[in-house]
């Protein structure tokens, strides 16, 4: 999902030989995606694109009416990567990633689109710079109100999209999935793939710290649990830390 990397042709057939289902920016694999589907037929490629924020600019690239604001009127931002929160109840916005994610499929070649940023991150000041108001309460938007509106601007795109695959990020995993105050699982409702980005640990948890066992069995309940409400779910496991390989591998 992130930017600023390339791939070698052998690199690119290596990937489709060992994957399925591969997200990523238009210009990983654009160039390859005829030798990448000859090596595995059954590959599906989802171009990235960030349906809840809007990235690379200075906070006036749309009309003001677009943006997430918190209680102050203030724009909000992500912490770590400084993107700018969009108001997903926006039909502007929705408009807008539409778009995007139609505009990026032809100029990939790429199959469908997978959507970033529609979970409930975006509820807690330790990832934005503030809490985003519900412009049709006035008050902060509840969890279960946010994960209605962003799967609210998900269905949007699958609707342009028709029977081209759609994924979007924010199920996280199975606390998430589980919360009593609005399950993530609702978000792979009438979607292709909800991408659970949390799977079984947290990625810059050390390579042998574990979840406890409650925890880790809840990641196993959500996956019982979404197949029996017909939701596909695309896990990733991530290890952003150092350790053997035997250890990375397990």
């Amino acid at each position: 999902m992130a930017s600023g990397h390339t791939y070698t042709r052998d690199q690119a057939v290596r990937h489709a030989q060992m994957f399925d289902v591969i997200v990523a920016v238009r210009g990983a694999f654009s160039n390859y995606v005829a030798a990448m589907k000859a090596a595995n037929p059954n590959l599906t490629l989802l171009v990235y694109l960030n349906g809840g924020y809007s990235m690379n600019e200075n906070g006036t690239k749309y009309p003001g009416a677009l943006y997430a604001r918190d209680r102050n009127g203030n724009k909000i931002k992500s912490i770590a990567y400084g993107s700018y929160l969009m108001d997903v109840s926006s039909s502007g916005w929705r408009s807008q990633v539409r778009d995007q994610c139609l505009s990026l499929l032809t100029s990939s070649g790429y199959d469908g689109c997978g959507l970033d940023s529609l979970g409930p991150a975006a509820l807690s000041t330790t990832y934005v710079t503030g809490l985003p108001v519900n412009p049709s309460t006035g008050s902060v938007w509840t969890r279960s109100a946010w994960l209605s509106a962003t799967h609210g601007l998900a269905a949007v795109v699958k609707n342009a999209l028709g029977t081209r695959p759609l994924a979007i990020n924010g199920v996280r995993d199975g606390m998430d999935y589980f919360d009593p105050g609005g399950s993530t699982g609702v978000l792979a409702d009438g979607i292709d793939g909800g991408i659970v980005e949390l799977f079984i640990r947290s990625p810059l948890n050390a390579i042998d710290q574990h979840r406890t066992f409650t925890e880790w069995k809840q990641d196993v309940d959500m996956l019982v649990n979404a197949g029996s409400h017909g939701r596909a779910l695309l896990c990733v496991a991530k290890g952003w830390v150092t350790g053997t390989s035997l250890q990375i591998r397990r």
